[in-house]
């Protein structure tokens, strides 16, 4: 389901924007967090192929670059001292996300 995977990603991006600016949108975190839940509950009740969200590569082709499974849901792993995990926030909820729905990639 090609339009399913598609609406995730559009979905995970555009929480992601405000996950990211949390010292911003204070006030939004807890709704975003509602709607995001409701939203990927009724995309995965509609059919939509999680595991291959998670296998595809967060960026488009040709240079898909990492998984959606390594920005979003897999612990994070610093190359080096310096390196900081962007992606935090939303990866604390979708991990929590995947944990409380047996979900597994």
């Amino acid at each position: 389901m090609q339009s399913s995977r598609i609406t995730s990603g559009i979905t995970v991006s555009q929480a992601e924007l405000l996950f990211e600016r949390a010292s911003v949108y204070p006030q939004s975190q807890e709704a975003v967090r509602r709607q995001l839940t409701r939203i990927l509950d009724l995309l995965i009740e509609h059919g939509a192929d999680y595991t291959a969200w998670a296998n595809r590569g967060h960026y488009p082709e040709p240079y898909p670059g990492p998984s959606n499974k390594s920005m979003y849901i897999d612990d994070f792993v610093p190359a080096d001292g310096t390196d900081i995990d962007g992606n935090k926030e939303l990866r604390a909820f979708m991990q929590e996300y995947f944990k409380n729905r047996k979900l597994h990639v």
